[in-house]
């Protein structure tokens, strides 16, 4: 069943008194949809004027820009007995993408280049590997070991019997996805477009 929650980033986190959690139950004061418990933000009552509000802020790479305007206006009316508040928000946030960091960093710079070059099957730039949760597999023969029994050479090669479809005369095959939702197995390496294009 799905959840469904509010969304707190919508809400200005200016002209706020004081935000009230209650942790545990209280169906009692709210009804049964509190049962987990309550989150109340509680506005101003007494805010009058006008108030601006400016943010900015970025990654120490230089990414991920924040931009954030809030302008925040409260005044009375009918001769004091009543009391209003309007509040304009603006917020947007640029993107911080995994190629951009050292540790997570890839070698698709596909994206950087001019055309022709900027396309992930062109392997100028794409440089990814296909060592990746899908299956790499090369068939063959211990041909040696050193003096603790550990294999030194192993001959790649497809083994008597098995038939072509399942592997290459190197020995090599990989499991790859059929674009339905399941795997199969193929003998050329997987193309860098299509349904393979996540092999990398």
């Amino acid at each position: 069943m799905p959840t469904l929650s509010t969304n707190v980033n919508t809400l200005p986190n200016r002209g706020l008194e004081r935000v009230e959690i209650l942790r545990d139950g209280a169906s009692s004061i709210y009804g049964t949809d509190a049962v987990a418990g309550v989150v109340n933000y509680v506005t101003q009552k007494n805010f009058r004027g006008t108030e601006l509000a400016l943010r900015y802020g970025e990654s120490r790479y230089g990414d991920g820009q924040e931009y954030r305007a809030t302008l925040t206006h409260g005044l009375d009316f009918a001769k004091g007995k009543g009391r209003a508040m309007i509040t304009a928000d603006f917020y947007s946030r640029e993107a911080m993408f995994a190629r951009d960091r050292p540790f997570s960093a890839e070698a698709d710079n596909s994206y950087r280049a001019p055309a022709p070059w900027n396309v992930s099957t062109n392997t100028t730039f794409n440089l990814r590997s296909a060592t990746t949760r899908y299956g790499n597999f090369l068939l063959g023969s211990v041909t040696g070991t050193d003096a603790f029994g550990a294999v030194s050479t192993f001959a790649g090669a497809r083994p008597t019997g098995v038939p072509t479809t399942f592997a290459a005369a190197t020995g090599a095959f990989f499991i790859v996805p059929n674009g339905s939702g399941g795997a199969a197995f193929a003998t050329p390496t997987p193309s860098r477009a299509g349904v393979t294009a996540d092999y990398y």
